[in-house]
Formats: structure tokens, sequence, C-alpha cells
């Protein structure tokens, strides 16, 4: 019970403080961008005051980008697979250089080194806004956000895959 109520309270002084002009800059626990105002409306916060308090959120993951002394060209990659990754007739347009792990002394024979970011960035723009406060499911937020110009975190890791940063599995590993 102390738990939730310091959860609480620290959310609170978070709201308050963002509501006031404060820049917070905070992490929360929710699988993509439009989910997160309803998490935070699951924790007891009111939507209006998320609606207000909440200007942007971010969500991110690691993945392993392929290492680039081994990694193979993968010849006629298969565009349908691509397609049913959620790449678009105008991502494929972009230019499609798909490659594959090998592995090599550089990398331990694991095909990976280093790692990339794959971001999803929702502004909380008025018509969010407004789905915020009506309590529309993540799925509505993420749609308007998606038509009002924001990549899905698979739509970031797409890009990568197909300009030969990431594998198909590292994408799906990562995304899925």
């Amino acid at each position: 019970m102390e738990d939730s109520r310091c959860l609480e309270h620290g959310t609170e002084i978070a709201v308050k403080a963002a509501l006031t002009g404060h820049l917070v800059l905070s992490t929360l626990h929710a699988t993509r961008s439009a989910a997160a105002p309803i998490r935070l409306i699951d924790m007891g916060v009111e939507p209006y005051l998320v609606a207000s308090a909440v200007s942007c959120v971010a969500a991110q993951r690691l993945a392993r980008k392929l290492c680039d002394n081994c990694a193979k060209t993968v010849e006629n990659p298969d565009l349908t697979l691509l397609r049913r990754l959620g790449a678009t007739d105008e991502i494929l347009e972009e230019g499609v250089h798909v490659r594959a792990p090998v592995g090599c002394s550089t990398c331990r024979q694991t095909g990976y080194l280093g790692r990339a970011a794959l971001f999803e960035v929702m502004p909380v723009t008025e018509d969010i806004t407004r789905l915020i406060v009506e309590r529309a499911p993540s799925a509505d937020i993420e749609h308007l956000a998606v038509e009002q110009g924001m990549d899905t975190l698979r739509v970031a890791a797409l890009r990568r895959v197909l300009i030969g940063d990431l594998s198909i599995d590292e994408m799906v590993r990562v995304v899925f």
C-alpha cells in the first residue's frame, strides 16, 4: 500500500511541475508512445491533466546492428515479407539494401556489432489531446499520430532494415 501511495505522490508532483511550466523528463513502462497517456490515466491521473501536462512522448528500443565487416547482402529480398512487416511502396521506393548476419572474428561470430536506437516520437497535438480527454483507446491515438506524421517503431526499424543496418530477424525480435 505504501508503494502505491509513493507512486501516486511522485506522479502528482511530476504532473503539477509540468502544469506550472517546468520541463519534466520521466520514464514510464508502456509498450508504445500512444499507450503512455493511457498508462498515466490508469495510474490515477485525470485525463484532462494528462492532456495538459504531456507535450511529447517517445518510445525507444535498442536493436543489435549488423556487423559491417561480415554482413552479407541479401540478393532478391522477399518483398512480400517486407510488405507484411509494414513496408509500403513509398518506403520501398527509397531503396532496398537488406543484409543478413554472418559472423566473423570482429563480431565474435555473432553477426552483430553495436546497437542501433529505434525511436517513435509522438508530439501531443490538439487532436491527440482531445482523444486523451475522451479516454480514447491507444490504438485510436496511435492511428491519429501516424496520420499526423509519426513513424511507429515498426517503421523506424523497417527503414533500418532497408538501409542494411538491421537484419529482418532482429527487427522482428525487437519490434514485434
